[in-house]
């Protein structure tokens, strides 16, 4: 694994033997395979373990896969478990459906209640998350020690290959950035033109690692007014955006639903109904910090710039061995923003 000058290093081994030989493992379903570590330990030396044996932390983001861990698990031990499911929210508490999107799997992908629709209670004070032997999943200091379920998938894994000479990899996919700065940018229509051009999208923000520096692309190279075009779609809302709550209805040009807890930004019609396009700009806060919003507006001819990303996913990196040092919400929030597999 490389990383660029951004991200968090930790040292992964991406595959085991596969499948493995090894006889501690506990058992496979289909191409997945499954081992638990022998002696209870904490949801850090957990997460370690799995990394050194070249696994992770069982992924449990569907009904069906969670009891699939379970029935692997339940052979050697009744429970509570740690699995690759995480809640980095400082701030509140939630229980069931007001669980949606605030929790994660192991790679940093926000999790959907109904897909999962098992009982869930989420305690601010206790960020990490255990298994239970009845399938709920219940809030757990990160320091217990529980048993820990890692696996292994050695399933053939689709491949992503570079679209476009231009492109690089970044977080998991391909990007290619086109600035003012480079007289490369464009209207909307014409950024969304070379995206599919280059056999790419025009950038969106699907899960909290899905950020692809396009606050950079904003800042440094947007020009005077600081801005860049974002994928989504104008034509699918109906009724003005509401303050950190999203726009109803919204969604990216590829028809996936825009989430608003995944973005931190704040998005904005301004109290407009309907308009032509979407940017990021960058803003000076108080204090000279920096702030962005996700805006519409109308005057989608202007040239910007703009961030073109794969639809493929090659790899992504479990949470880092490091997660204990990030003691706030947003520090824990960065090191999902930051990592880079190549």
């Amino acid at each position: 694994m490389n990383s660029n000058k951004h991200a968090l290093k930790f040292n992964v081994q991406y595959s085991a033997t596969c499948p493995p030989q090894n006889r501690e493992y506990e058992g496979h379903h289909g191409d997945v395979h499954y081992w638990l570590p022998s002696n209870r330990i904490s949801f850090y030396e957990a997460n370690n373990a799995c990394q050194d044996h070249g696994m992770v932390l069982a992924n449990v983001s569907t009904f069906e896969k969670l009891h699939q861990v379970l029935a692997i698990a339940n052979g050697s031990d009744s429970g509570p478990f740690w699995v690759g499911i995480y809640y980095p929210t400082d701030y509140s508490s939630c229980h069931n459906e007001r669980c949606n999107f605030l929790f994660y799997d192991i790679m940093g992908k926000a999790l959907n209640y109904s897909d999962l629709n098992v009982p869930i209670r989420a305690n601010q004070t206790k960020t990490c998350l255990q298994l239970n032997s009845n399938g709920s999943i219940s809030s757990q200091m990160c320091e217990k020690n529980l048993k820990a379920i890692c696996e292994v998938d050695c399933g053939e894994k689709a491949e992503c290959n570079q679209p476009n000479s231009g492109m690089v990899m970044q977080n998991g996919r391909w990007t290619g950035f086109l600035n003012l700065n480079d007289d490369n940018g464009k209207s909307f229509n014409g950024a969304k033109g070379q995206c599919q051009n280059m056999n790419s999208n025009l950038v969106y923000v699907k899960q909290l690692r899905d950020a692809w520096d396009l606050n950079y692309v904003a800042k440094i190279h947007g020009g005077h007014d600081r801005e860049a075009y974002i994928g989504l779609d104008p034509s699918t809302f109906s009724e003005p955006c509401v303050r950190w709550s999203g726009c109803p209805g919204l969604k990216w040009l590829d028809g996936t639903p825009y989430e608003h807890k995944l973005v931190h930004w704040e998005v904005t019609t301004n109290g407009d109904t309907s308009v032509g396009c979407f940017i990021v700009k960058h803003f000076h806060a108080a204090k000279n910090e920096d702030e962005y919003k996700i805006i519409g507006v109308n005057d989608c001819h202007k040239i910007r710039s703009f961030l073109c990303v794969s639809s493929c996913l090659r790899n992504r990196c479990p949470i880092p061995r490091t997660l204990k040092n990030a003691t706030n919400n947003w520090g824990r929030f960065d090191h999902f923003e930051n990592d880079t597999v190549e």
